[in-house]
């Protein structure tokens, strides 16, 4: 019986072992973020909460040197998986033309992440110490070890990441899914003690190196595929054309992920610069715990962008549209859920005077991001789907919106985080959504799709 219920229960919502591979570790970063969140008000100053979230915005520059390149692998590597399959050794068989293209990739990759990786430690570590050292406060101590320990660590992330990107395009979500656990894992659980003990800010780079390190070990010990391909002798003919077939996708990815930066990831430094460090911490907090439910609510979508890229490359675009909308309403419903059950909580826990919410910003600030998070998981769904064709379509928009939110992020941090938000939830809600819906409704008129 027990059996039974399990089964129906799977077959209701869709789960198998990708989706739940990657439902369970967002589940886990949902536990984490909630220590974090109990956490941080007892581990951290106000002022240091304001460099924690900082720091992990100034790392997200990494976009900057990575440009899209990691989608795009992912999509390329599925449709190619299309006509090649995992022999019972491990190894992959079929169309020997496929296999060299795939050869030809790993190949082009190592070049590519060898030098953006350097370049991002060396520019992205020198830009974070001046500007905390311009802007930051002089009574905050082991900024300057955290920050520069957790550049490193972040570059070897950025090198070995693409090939994370290969695997997944493979069709083996579920198995980096369990492995992202694994580092998640022991990195949350050693930072915490560390924290505990009072390390501050000295303690910030456990999480990416623990990801750097065990990721290391586990493309050399489960991805000996990638590491024949990279031996693998091809024909030029077979070689992957950058320029051609990469270009042409990556550069639109590049300033659709460019425009995201600016859109998610410039609050912390700016209000950093306006309104101060704390008033930083407690919006960096506040995103955090909202992008950890549109996180864990994308597993359904994510998981099988390389089963759209599949379906698509074999002309199945009628079950590829089917899967999604199907995927997309369970997602979307476990997404609302999530915003409101934050929202219900964090108010009572006002009316009670609880003093962990004088972390967060006021419950309208909180509700503007709640409008925002329910309708980027239909943006980021869309773009999901359309993207797994080789195309991005939404790079106007990206644009578009990016700059806008630039803008309105400037212009509101001057005079207060509401108004900050309220402008940005406007140029979601009133720009955003309604440019990816008209795009997204064209794109699936077109006879071809």
């Amino acid at each position: 019986m027990q059996n039974s219920f399990v089964v129906r229960l799977k077959s209701l919502m869709g789960l198998d072992f990708h989706i739940l591979s990657t439902l369970v570790m967002r589940l886990w970063s949902v536990f984490a973020g909630g220590i974090m969140i109990l956490g941080i008000p007892h581990w951290f100053t106000q002022a240091e909460q304001g460099y924690y979230f900082t720091f992990s915005s100034l790392i997200a520059l990494q976009v900057f040197f990575e440009l899209g390149f990691n989608y795009v692998v992912t999509q390329l590597v599925g449709h190619e998986m299309a006509y090649i399959k995992f022999g019972d050794q491990g190894g992959l068989e079929g169309d020997a033309r496929h296999l060299d293209r795939l050869s030809s990739l790993i190949k082009l990759l190592v070049k590519w992440y060898r030098v953006i990786a350097v370049l991002f430690g060396i520019c992205v570590g020198a830009a974070g110490y001046l500007f905390f050292y311009i802007k930051g406060l002089p009574d905050v101590t082991g900024w300057v070890f955290g920050w520069g320990f957790l550049t490193l660590f972040s570059s070897m992330n950025l090198f070995l990441s693409p090939f994370l990107a290969v695997i997944e395009g493979a069709g083996r979500v579920g198995q980096v899914a369990r492995l992202r656990l694994i580092q998640s894992v022991f990195g949350y659980v050693p930072l915490w003690i560390l924290l505990s003990c009072g390390g501050g800010l000295w303690a910030v780079p456990l999480i990416s190196m623990a990801s750097a390190l065990i990721t290391a070990y586990w493309i050399k010990s489960h991805g000996e595929f990638i590491f024949d391909l990279n031996a693998r002798v091809i024909l030029d003919e077979c070689r992957v054309s950058w320029r051609k077939e990469i270009f042409p996708f990556q550069w639109r990815i590049a300033l659709s992920w460019i425009s995201g930066y600016f859109i998610f990831q410039l609050f912390n430094p700016i209000v950093f610069a306006y309104q101060g460090a704390v008033a930083a911490g407690k919006i960096g907090l506040a995103m955090a715990i909202f992008s950890t439910t549109l996180s864990v609510a994308m597993s359904w979508v994510t998981a099988k962008a390389p089963v759209f890229a599949g379906l698509i490359a074999q002309n199945e675009h009628q079950r590829a549209r089917s899967l999604f909308w199907s995927l997309w309403l369970r997602s979307g419903g476990i997404n609302l859920l999530g915003c409101v059950i934050i929202l219900a909580i964090v108010f009572l826990l006002d009316l009670h005077d609880v003093k962990l919410v004088y972390r967060l910003p006021d419950l309208r600030v909180l509700f503007c991001i709640a409008v925002v998070t329910v309708v980027n998981h239909f943006i980021f769904s869309a773009a999901t789907y359309m993207r797994s064709h080789k195309v991005e379509p939404l790079m106007l928009s990206s644009i578009a919106v990016g700059f806008l939110s630039l803008l309105v992020v400037y212009l509101g941090a001057q005079r207060s985080v509401l108004v900050t938000m309220v402008l940005y939830a406007g140029v979601v809600v009133f720009v955003a959504l309604p440019w990816c819906l008209c795009v997204f409704l064209n794109f699936l008129k077109q006879k071809h799709y």
